[in-house]
Order: structure tokens, then sequence, then C-alpha cells
């Protein structure tokens, strides 16, 4: 009778605390050693010469030191455990009389680096092979229960399409449907392609693999216990819309873990706002997180083992909405020296912070459960420090906006190294002079467990080419402190007059033209007077008025355009104070009043009749001074 060494997979070792220290402590439990650290065995018999210990064409156990075995022929059945843990094996003949292969058969020869199973073989016990160092799985031709198809380095049974063993050469082939529980246990594998098609993936399946980024098929639905627990290479997942299990610890121990994603439409699972973590959406609790996790407002929970290993996770602030944290969430997260705990959480785990971690800190308020557990624990506790929000802390969404009448308000953005802090919250907002074009201001002013004010500068600007509202008319901005006037706001307005300067969100403009078309066809206008800072009169700016009687042409004005007065026939009166006026366009004082004066200033008497000759007006039309 021998005492067996027990090769259970980590389908249960995952859930127990003896996976905080090296995988083989936790198998030791059940083995029986001697004072040199060798399995014990107790034999009802003896080896023949050559190491094998036969009984009716079971080979039962190997006791040889060959490096290169050759299995007798006649053989049926490798037995449970018959070569495990032999470090001299390097290849392994099996003789087609085999036709099963016991639990753990090969367990542990860490020297093994290929396996040829014959065509007759048609049952391999659990974990054959697990902890060898297969390169090459050849499964005969012929095998009818199991199949290396396409050369993949893997047995996989037929019938199930179950790929069952692999190794770190092995290629998912397509028509997998399942990676059987310790599939890759250990070997190593860098690199994982799943073909479409995969539907789940079994309990530490690829426990301590070295992949730094799993791709799952659109297909799976299931990750068991353990799966990829302890592949520190591992760096982002991205969880499929099928998957509606994922075993406890799945991705525990994985402390380079940064990236969690949740495919959209998964009905059982979230990552709501690009937390990089997994949320059970129906409970709201946060199953498994990262170094980056940021624990979302709304989360009721956090999970068992959720944190488990999280190397570079230094510190976390769990909202008010959590009320319990579970046993194991934070254990051995090395690096870890803060963690913020509101009065809302009630109930905390055993063993849910430190593990082999020094100089962690909670923080609380006085009395609250987190205070309780801490001096429980013996674990360092602390008021909420009140953090000071600096203007590193602090950016805007936009910092310069274009003036149109309304408040500008940026999204502010206030961050606690990685956190984002919350309005109302961690802060309160002031915006000032954000209405006007010029500087505006937004204040941010630390509250709750942050102190501090910052003040943030940001821009509003009159644009050229936008046009604006200013009392009884409407503007176009045409340069930097220039505007036109091209039109009214008030259509009843009869008496017209132009401004020298306008204020337009709170910045003064020089009004420097009427523009084309400004006043055409206004049937109330009676008069018009032309302010100083106007040099151009646009095209056909008043054509059409026929009620204006009179216009006064201001100091600035060195251009009246084409058509500007046109048919404007109730215009008897048109006095000019420009002294600068250098061109009249064609038509411009076609169709006024026949008897109309156009009054010129002394000096430019001579020079103005000849500016307006022949600009459409009657003979009538008298030009005088």
């Amino acid at each position: 009778m021998r005492k067996k060494k027990s090769w259970k997979c980590l389908t249960a070792l995952a859930l127990s605390v003896a996976m905080l220290v090296p995988v083989q402590a936790a198998f030791a439990a059940e083995e029986q050693t001697t004072e040199s650290g060798t399995e014990a065995y107790e034999e009802s018999s003896t080896a023949d010469a050559d190491g094998f210990k036969i009984e009716n064409g079971v080979l039962k156990k190997y006791t040889g030191t060959a490096s290169e075995v050759v299995v007798p022929e006649g053989v049926t059945s490798i037995g449970e455990y018959a070569f495990a843990d032999n470090i001299n094996l390097l290849s392994v003949s099996i003789p087609q009389s085999v036709v099963s292969i016991g639990e753990s058969a090969f367990a542990g020869c860490s020297k093994l680096t290929g396996i040829y199973i014959p065509a007759h073989v048609a049952d391999i016990g659990e974990h054959a092979f697990i902890d060898c160092c297969l390169k090459t799985i050849i499964v005969e031709n012929g095998n009818t229960v199991y199949d290396s198809r396409e050369n993949c380095n893997a047995i996989i049974e037929t019938e199930t399409n179950t790929l069952l063993f692999g190794c770190p050469n092995t290629i998912i082939p397509e028509g997998t449907k399942h990676i059987a529980h310790c599939a890759f246990f250990r070997t190593g594998i860098a690199t994982v392609n799943f073909p479409k098609g995969v539907m789940s993936i079994g309990d530490s399946a690829f426990f301590a693999c070295n992949m730094t980024e799993v791709i799952f098929p659109e297909e799976l639905t299931s990750i068991g216990k353990a799966a990829f627990s302890q592949s520190k290479e591992l760096a982002k997942i991205s969880v499929p819309e099928k998957v509606t299990h994922i075993g406890l610890s799945a991705f525990e121990l994985c402390g380079n873990l940064s990236t969690i994603e949740v495919a959209e439409g998964n009905t059982v699972y979230d990552s709501r706002e690009n937390c990089n973590a997994v949320i059970e959406t129906e409970s709201n609790t946060l199953i498994l997180g990262c170094q980056n996790t940021i624990i979302p407002e709304g989360v009721t929970g956090i999970g068992e083992r959720a944190f488990m290993g999280s190397g570079y996770l230094k510190k976390i602030d769990i909202p008010e909405t959590v009320t319990h944290i579970e046993s194991y969430a934070f254990w051995m997260c090395r690096n870890l020296k803060e963690v913020n705990i509101p009065e809302s959480v009630k109930t905390i785990g055993e063993m849910a912070f430190k593990g082999d971690v020094d100089g962690v800190t909670i923080y609380g308020k006085t009395g609250s459960y987190a205070e309780i557990y801490a001096e429980q624990h013996n674990i360092n506790f602390s008021l909420h420090p009140l953090k000071t929000i600096s203007s590193n802390d602090v950016s805007l969404s936009q910092t310069t906006y274009t003036y149109d009448g309304t408040a500008k308000t940026p999204i502010v953005t206030v961050k606690d190294e990685t956190a984002i802090l919350k309005e109302g919250k961690d802060y309160t907002l002031t915006y000032r002079n954000n209405s006007n074009a010029g500087t505006a201001t937004v204040i941010v002013t630390g509250t709750g467990n942050y102190k501090g004010t910052v003040t943030k500068n940001f821009i509003i600007a009159v644009k050229k080419g936008t046009s604006h509202k200013a009392g009884f008319y409407q503007y176009q901005v045409t340069g930097t402190s220039t505007v036109s006037v091209t039109g009214v706001t008030n259509h009843k307005i009869t008496k017209i007059k132009i401004p020298k300067t306008v204020k337009i969100g709170g910045k003064t403009f020089k009004v420097a033209a009427i523009g084309n078309n400004a006043f055409q066809n206004n049937k109330k206008i009676t008069s018009i007077e032309i302010g100083s800072n106007v040099k151009t009169i646009g095209v056909s700016a008043l054509e059409g008025c026929t009620k204006l009687s009179k216009a006064t042409i201001g100091k600035g004005v060195a251009e009246i355009r084409g058509n500007a007065f046109k048919n404007c026939k109730k215009l008897g009166t048109v006095d000019i104070k420009s002294m600068k006026l250098k061109k009249v366009g064609r038509n411009a004082l076609k169709g006024i009043k026949p008897t109309s004066k156009i009054k010129v200033p002394a000096k430019k008497l001579s020079a103005y009749k000849k500016l307006f000759k022949n600009k459409g007006q009657s003979r009538k039309v008298k030009i005088v001074k």
C-alpha cells in the first residue's frame, strides 16, 4: 500500500490561502516525505531489474534512473503516478499495447520534453502530464478517442473537441470548443490565439503562464476558477459580450494587470465609466480590479480576492456607495500604502488587507467600522488627511471660446494622481466673467477631504466674421477692433443713427462701415446719421428706402459704393461732413428726389462736384456748400 501525492488541480487550490505561498507547498499538504524530502511508497512487491513494477499488465511504478525509457510490450495501462516526479526522464516510448494512462502518471517529470500517444489509448487520466516541460505532443493517427489535429502539439478529446493537455508550442486548432481544467497549467505558454468557437476555459487552465494579453473569442461564455491565476506578465484582458461566468480568482495574482475591459452588451458584467475593472452588474459587486482601477460610484461591494496580488496598486479610494469588502480583497498588494474607506462600509472580510504588505494605512473617520477593523487587525489607521489641490491637478476641457453672448463653462477635471475627483464631494466650482469677451475665470475650491484653491483662466474672443446684436443694430466683426453695421434689430425704428463705437461682449469696437444691403428696402427709415468712424457705405446699403428724406454723412466716410442711395425717392437733403471722400460708386444717387440738395464742405465744393457727376441723380440736384 502506498501514500499517494495529491495532484488535484488548482480548482480547489486556487480557493485556499495556500495559493499565497509556492504551489509546491500546497501540494505537499497531503504528501508524506522522508528526511531527504522524497516521496515514500510502501510497495507490496519489488520492481524488476529495469525498475518496472508491473502487475496484471498495469505499470504500477517505475523506479529506475534511466533518462530514456521504453515501456515493455504487453503493458496495457500506465498506472496513476507511475512516473510522477521522475526528474531524470527525458523521453518515454509507450507501446501499442497500452490502452490507458492513469491520473498524474507523468506529473512533475520536469525534463520530459515530448510524448507520443499510441492509437489504442482510449483513456487518459486527469493531470497525466501536469508540470512537465513538453515541447512536442503527438497522438497517433487512427486513435478514435484523442487527436492532435493540424500538428497542434496538444491532446484533444475528439468527440467533445476539448483540448485536454497543451504545451508552450501548442497552437489551438480550429474546431476546439473547450479548454480543459489545467490544460496549460504552468507550461509558461506566452502566446495564445483562441480560434473562433471556443466556448469555455476550465479551472486553472492557464495557471502561471506568460502571455501579456489575452484576446478571447466572441463565443466564449465561461472562464473557470483560477484560469489565469499567477500569470504575472498578463497586462490586458477584454471580456467578451457572451461571457456569463467568471470563476473566483480567475485572474488572481496577475500583478502586472493594468487594463480591463468588458464588451458593451454583456448582460452579466460591465466595466462602467472605463473603470478598468469587472463589475457584476446585478449585484454592483466589483469582482476583479487592477493597478489602474478607479472604483466607480454605484458599486456596493468589493468581491473576494478582487485585487489580490495587484503588485503596482499604491492607493485605492472606496466610494461612499460601498457597504462591504470581502475576504482577501486587497491581500498581498505589496505596494498598497493608502486605502480610503468611507463610513458606508459596515463589513470587511478576514485578511482583506496586508499579507506580506508593510506600511498600508487605512484612512477613515473616527468611530467608523474602518477604524474598528484596523485596530482589530493591527493595521495603521489615520483620519482622512486633507489633501491640497494644486494647479497641476486641474485641467479644462477648453481654454478658448468664441463669444456668442452665452456663459461659457468648460468641463473641469480634477485629479488626485490617477483618481478623478467628484464635484460637490471633493471640490466646488465658481465661474467669473464667463459671459463677455476677455479673460474668464473658474475657481476650484477643495472640500471634504481636499483643501486649497486653484484659479484657471480661459479666453472668450469675439471672432472675425461673427454676427452680434447690440442696441438697435446688427453688427458683423470685420477686424480685431472694427465692425460693420449689417441691419436693424428693431424693425420699427425710423431714425437711424450709426454710432462711432459699440460694445460687443464687453469689448469696444469702432463702427467702420455700413455693410452691403444693410438697410435695403427698409420702408420705415426717414433719416440716417452716420458716425464719424464709418469709412465705407456699402453697395445698396440704403437702396429702396422710399421714406428716407435726410442723410448725414459722417466725417470719416471715404467711399460711397454703387447704388448706396438708389431709389430713395424722398431723399431731399444729403449733408456730407467728410473731407475724406475719394470715391462714389455708380448710380449711388440714382432715383433720389429731383430737387434734392447735396451739401458739402466749402473747401471740397469743386472737387465733390466732379466726384458726384453722373452718379445717377437728376440734373436738377444741386451740390452746394
